[in-house]
């Protein structure tokens, strides 16, 4: 096998599962030489309002806890030393009416946030002060009015 080829079989990604929270499914996805960094996503969609809080791995990247009929979502709800690093959360096809100011407040990491089809009224202008977000998916919501402080 030539070289170039080998080496790019050894730098891209392989994915394996690994234990997890009781009903979630934890994909790991490995990069680099000799399979030097990880990075886990999550999915513990449908499993209903009682899984929370989750317990999640510390090098979790995304996390799926959409159609979990979630009513709220606070700091407690998103605490734990998993979360700190999350680039993606799925929120999707909940019931969430609303969301504290500092529920993401913890998620220094976080790029992606889907809160599609849930019943939020409104967002608290600073809910995501301080973020990294770049990619956030309000649709199929009842809100008349989104403030976003900078």
């Amino acid at each position: 096998m030539p070289w170039p080829l080998l080496l790019l079989l050894a730098v891209s990604g392989a994915q394996t599962t690994r234990p997890c929270f009781p009903g979630c499914q934890c994909e790991v996805e490995t990069f680099g030489l000799f399979d030097s960094f990880s990075l886990t996503r999550v999915d513990c969609s449908g499993l209903g309002p009682h899984i929370m809080p989750v317990s999640i791995p510390l090098d979790t990247a995304h996390l799926d806890l959409s159609s979990n009929r979630l009513e709220m979502v606070n700091e407690s709800v998103l605490a734990g030393p998993g979360y700190t690093t999350l680039a993606g959360l799925d929120l999707s096809h909940n019931l969430l009416t609303s969301i504290s100011p500092t529920a993401f407040s913890r998620l220094r990491y976080l790029e992606s946030l889907d809160l599609s089809h849930n019943g939020l009224t409104a967002l608290p202008a600073e809910s995501f002060t301080n973020s990294p977000l770049s990619d956030v998916n309000l649709s199929h919501n009842q809100l008349q009015e989104v403030s976003v402080s900078a």
